[in-house]
């Protein structure tokens, strides 16, 4: 296949919806949660794709996976989310390395579609880091 249009990729289009991800006011460590729950979601999902779903909604995500022989698993995270609601799959092993890579516990997901590339990134300009993922088909 072809790789994504790295250019267009960092600037996505204005009707992207926009994650900047933290926890509630009681908690401001994103990065552990966010990468423990992927952790923990991910060992059901299949060995093959190792997919696991990522659910954006108004103050939500639901991450999930499940394999039929195995079975699923779910989690809920509060999140602060602008945009329609989304639902994209990622390779678990993908999302894990950028989380130990990105380098603050805040970060922002540009997201256009389920099918475009994800765009992560820290959330203040202090951390000159960009990571772009494609997306499994659901």
């Amino acid at each position: 296949g072809s790789l994504p249009n790295r250019r267009r990729a960092k600037s996505p289009a204005a009707n992207s919806a926009s994650l900047i991800a933290w926890l509630p006011a009681s908690s401001n460590w994103l990065l552990p949660a966010f990468t423990s729950a992927t952790r923990r979601v991910a060992l059901m999902a299949s060995d093959k794709s190792n997919s696991v779903k990522y659910a954006f909604s108004q103050n939500q995500m639901v991450v999930s996976a499940n394999t039929p022989e195995v079975g699923e698993a779910q989690e809920d995270m509060e999140i602060n989310f602008s945009g329609d609601s989304i639902t994209v799959a990622y390779n678990a092993k993908y999302i894990l390395d950028v989380m130990k890579n990105i380098g603050t516990d805040e970060f922002v997901l540009e997201l256009t579609s389920n099918l475009n590339p994800g765009v992560f990134k820290p959330s203040t300009d202090k951390y000159n880091y960009l990571c772009v993922i494609m997306p499994m088909r659901i």
